[in-house]
């Protein structure tokens, strides 16, 4: 679990600079 500060419901949206990392490292984590 991740917590982005200052995002809300639409963090892919919102701030897809950190969220976009994070889940490409999740899914070749896997």
């Amino acid at each position: 679990v991740e917590i982005i500060a200052g995002a809300g419901h639409f963090l892919h949206l919102e701030k897809p600079d950190v969220v976009n990392p994070l889940i490409v490292d999740f899914l070749t984590s896997t």
